[in-house]
């Protein structure tokens, strides 16, 4: 009954106009949505504070959304950042300040809320807001204040990865400070520092936790060492049987005694592995050499039983008497070492009498005559020699002749003189080895003489195999003295024909090897012409050789690039030497480059000057005036083609050159000829014409290799102007792009052909048989779209005139300016306009 008063007064106020009343009575009576539905009604900001109390009400039945906006509509903000704050909405408490108040506002607001959570114990949400204004090290701050470290590291992790092995470290140091020793390992091994747990442990003496952080992060090596320090830490039985535990006892001996820990070393081994001492003495022993304590280091030698090693220290310290000393006591069957290290050490010091004395003690004289011989003291050694060596006493003498002739003038002397006594007894083979051996370089007339009394004497005394021998070994050393006549006189006394004729060429004596060759052994005479030829060759004496052999002089002339010597010395010849000279040119590998243009013009010039004076003999129009056209044109293909492979816009040019000089396989080597247009096809993307060349090609290939033409496939061919006959690289290469393209059914092994019906780089149409001037440009066929020059049978495709002429005007290409000076010369000049267009 109550509730229908309520709501005739919220009408009736209504209707009065009464506003505020009607909405105080809406709030009395908890009608929300009426008091909402007059609060949007009303226009004037005095209402704001029901605003208020409305969103209060909707906050605290958690409808947030309307509450809200409530909150907002009233300029309640702070309030409704508060309530999402409160039930833990941060995204919407979050969107909301920054929709409503400023970044500074958002952050002071977002940092006193989070303090307060904070100090409330509510550590989750305050970190959340901490994140929310982007502060995460006033979060990491909290938690360290508050030791919670597992969320500290996290937000290190989170925020500050680079610092994260450095706070653990910082951890785990307060955490050992505070022993609080598992947590401070786990901070050192998430660290990766398990080297800092371990000595931690050690300084606490909690080995057992020491060898656990070794064994699981430190390997084999790290567990054995600390195993070694605790048992060091224990000492005695407990170290024996903790090793022995580990079955580490040898393994800790051995480091105890490598690393000086002598007393430790000793300690464990007498408990547990006594066969192990003498080892460690020894090591003992070293360790005191090292430091200069000799005398100790002895008596380790000794306990060690290595006398042997305390000899040889005192010997290395020039102390000969301890070391004879512990020699005669402890190792006799060293004594004699003893003794040989003082003679040396004698020796060295230049006492010849005690180092003697020290070696025939040791019964070693044979030393002693070494010692002698190297310090070049032969009386001596030939004394100790006699007396207690005398069965060695030949050799030595045999050796010292030898070092006798090594030893200057005086030693040559006495080996000259050696070897007269030799030849006055009549024992000439002695002497001819004596003389053999003379060598000063200071008296090259003596040496001389020696070697032809040698030669002589063999020759006149000794057998013919070892005269040969003799004169075989003093032909080269006269030749070296430039004695080639008398050098060539001994190899002829003993039958050495092709010698003697060797050394004549040697001495450039070519008249003399040729008569020797012609009157003793006319079979070497080819011989000696060939190494004349070379010589002339080699000595680049040209105009000689044109004496000898043409055809190499003018070769060399081609290769030099001196055109007018090679025209003028052919024009003395006959046709055949142009001929020659052209063939030659064909021949030459990668010449279809940029590069090689110069020498195809220097050729084309040539034969252009041939073909001009040709014209105006009795051979004009003769088969050898057509067959130099013929070599002009290829010339002239050849020269342009190189020209415009340096233009990028005349590569359909350079393209159509190398297609137009199948044309002339009679002269042009077939395989490469197809090669080299198969391939240019290809790069264009020409692919009919490209797989036909490049098959074409394998197949020459094939036949050349195996010999036979006989069943070579011309049917790709039988209506051109290609010939078929076939004068006689790359080619794994080009069988596999073949068969790959033979594959794909886009390509069809047909070549192109024009408006003739016919292929469209034959100059001879088949089904009417007029054959078409070549371009003078591409060598294909000029039909329709020309242009004329004023030399008869002269014309060009007026299409690839006019690209030739741009290129060469945009480019300014040498190669090709000149291309076009020479068609003018050859053409009786240019047409009258630069550039020709429809």
């Amino acid at each position: 009954m109550q509730q229908k008063h309520m709501d005739a007064a919220i009408n009736h106020f209504i209707e009065a106009g009464s506003s505020t009343k009607a909405v105080e009575a809406a709030i009395g009576a908890r009608q929300w949505k009426k008091a909402v539905h007059i609060l949007e009604l009303q226009e004037d900001s005095s209402f704001g504070k029901y605003y208020l109390k409305i969103a209060q009400h909707y906050a605290s039945v958690q409808d947030y959304q309307v509450a809200e906006r409530l909150y907002v509509k009233g300029g309640h903000i702070k309030d409704a950042i508060d309530m999402y704050t409160v039930c833990g909405h941060w995204e919407d408490a979050h969107k909301l300040a920054v929709e409503c108040m400023s970044e500074d506002q958002v952050s002071a607001l977002y940092l006193s809320r989070a303090h307060d959570l904070e100090r409330d114990g509510k550590f989750k949400e305050a970190e959340r807001l901490f994140a929310a204004v982007k502060q995460p090290d006033l979060a990491i701050t909290m938690y360290k204040k508050k030791r919670m470290f597992e969320d500290m590291i996290r937000l290190v992790a989170k925020h500050h990865a680079d610092l994260l092995k450095e706070t653990h470290l910082h951890l785990a140091k307060e955490l050992e400070g505070e022993t609080r020793l598992s947590e401070a390992e786990h901070h050192y091994l998430e660290a990766g520092e398990w080297k800092a747990a371990v000595h931690m442990y050690r300084v606490t003496d909690t080995w057992e936790d020491a060898y656990r952080v070794a064994q699981s992060h430190g390997g084999p090596g790290a567990q054995k060492q600390v195993a070694y320090l605790w048992a060091r830490s224990l000492r005695g039985e407990a170290a024996v049987k903790l090793l022995n535990k580990f079955s580490l006892t040898d393994y800790a001996i051995d480091f105890a005694s490598d690393n000086c820990s002598f007393d430790f070393a000793f300690e464990l081994a007498r408990l547990a592995s006594q066969q192990k001492i003498p080892e460690i003495h020894l090591k003992h022993a070293m360790y005191l050499e090292d430091e200069g304590r000799f005398s100790e280091a002895e008596s380790e030698f000794i306990k060690a039983g290595k006398p042997k090693e305390a000899v040889l220290m005192y010997s290395h310290n020039l102390d000969w008497a301890s070391a004879q000393r512990v020699a005669e006591g402890h190792d006799p069957d060293n004594v004699g070492e003893v003794l040989v290290g003082q003679a040396k050490y004698c020796f060295d010091q230049k006492d010849f009498q005690k180092a003697e004395a020290f070696l025939l003690r040791a019964q070693r004289p044979e030393l002693a005559v070494k010692y002698y011989k190297d310090a070049e003291m032969w009386s001596d050694a030939m004394r100790l020699c006699k007396e207690y060596l005398p069965n060695k006493l030949s050799l030595l003498q045999e050796e010292y002749e030898k070092e006798a002739a090594k030893q200057g003038p005086r030693g040559v002397e006495g080996m000259v003189e050696q070897a007269r006594e030799w030849e006055l007894s009549g024992e000439f083979s002695r002497a001819v080895e004596c003389y053999l051996k003379v060598k000063d370089s200071s008296n090259v007339s003596l040496m001389e003489k020696c070697w032809m009394k040698a030669a002589e004497l063999s020759i006149k005394f000794l057998s013919r195999e070892r005269a040969a021998e003799v004169v075989r070994v003093v032909g080269p050393c006269l030749a070296q003295l430039r004695k080639y006549s008398a050098a060539a006189e001994l190899y002829l006394n003993v039958e050495l024909v092709k010698e003697a004729i060797d050394v004549f060429m040697e001495g450039e004596e070519w008249n003399k090897a040729k008569r020797v060759a012609k009157e003793l052994e006319p079979r070497y005479e080819a011989y000696v012409d060939q190494n004349y030829k070379e010589h002339l060759k080699n000595q680049g004496k040209v105009d000689s050789l044109v004496g000898v052999d043409v055809m190499a002089a003018l070769d060399m002339y081609v290769e030099r690039g001196q055109w007018d010597n090679c025209l003028e010395t052919a024009s003395k010849q006959n046709f055949n030497i142009y001929k020659r000279m052209f063939l030659d040119m064909l021949n030459l590998t990668e010449t279809d480059t940029p590069e090689g243009y110069r020498m195809w013009a220097d050729l084309r010039n040539v034969l252009l000057l041939l073909c001009e004076n040709i014209s105006k003999s009795s051979e004009a129009n003769s088969p050898s005036h057509e067959e130099f056209e013929q070599m002009l044109q290829i010339s002239h293909y050849c020269a342009t083609r190189c020209a415009a492979k340096g233009v990028d816009q005349l590569l359909n040019i350079s393209t159509k050159l190398s297609i137009s000089l199948l044309r002339h396989t009679e002269l042009v080597a077939a395989d490469k000829a197809f090669y080299e247009a198969g391939l240019a096809c290809r790069v264009i993307g020409w692919e009919n014409m490209a797989f036909i060349f490049l098959n074409h090609f394998l197949d020459l290939s094939d036949g050349i290799d195996e010999g036979n033409l006989d069943t070579l496939d011309h049917s790709d061919f039988q209506e051109t102007d290609i010939p078929f006959e076939v004068p006689g690289a790359q080619r794994e290469e080009v069988r596999d792009w073949v068969l790959a393209v033979s594959m794909d059914q886009r390509v069809e092994q047909v070549l192109p052909h024009d408006e003739r019906d016919t292929y469209e780089a034959s100059l001879l149409a088949v089904k009417t048989g007029i054959r078409s001037l070549p371009c003078v440009i591409t060598g294909y066929p000029v039909l329709r779209n020309k242009v004329d020059f004023k030399a008869p049978g002269k014309a060009s495709n007026k299409q690839d005139w006019n690209t030739f002429l741009m290129a060469t005007k945009t480019t300014h290409s040498p190669e090709c300016q000149d291309v076009l000076r020479f068609i003018s010369r050859w053409c009786g000049g240019l047409p009258a306009s630069g550039f020709s267009f429809h």
